[in-house]
């Protein structure tokens, strides 16, 4: 049983101090993209931020973490179901948080840029 709460305990504190530098991040990317009006100059000029795709790429593995960690934990019968039962839900909030926190402007802009690129590739 501590096993199970040490590691949910190590990957919340990591995905907490992700969540807070993400946002840190996401303040400078905000003000970048309030220079521009179109949507494709916006996205073209944060993807050039030093350090975006470090950004992505983590937030993309958290996420995933976060979300293999919660099939583990519901599926751990060796557990105590309330202590399972409250990690969850703090794993749940914790994933709310850091995809709302990811999704814009890091997200947004490697949709539009991958749709972009999309387009391109089918008018040629």
């Amino acid at each position: 049983m501590k096993k199970i709460i040490g590691i949910n305990g190590v990957i919340g504190i990591i995905t907490i101090i992700y969540i807070i530098f993400l946002n840190v991040f996401n303040e400078k990317l905000f003000e970048i993209q309030q220079q521009y009006d179109s949507a494709i100059v916006r996205a073209y000029k944060t993807a050039q931020v030093p350090g975006f795709y470090n950004y992505f790429v983590i937030g993309i593995v958290l996420v995933v973490i976060l979300i293999i960690e919660q099939i583990w934990n519901f599926n751990n019968e060796n557990a105590e179901r309330l202590i399972i039962g409250i990690i969850i839900i703090l794993n749940v909030a914790l994933l709310i948080l850091l995809v709302v926190t990811f999704a814009n402007p890091i997200f947004t802009t490697v949709v539009i840029i991958a749709g972009l690129g999309v387009m391109l590739s089918k008018a040629s």
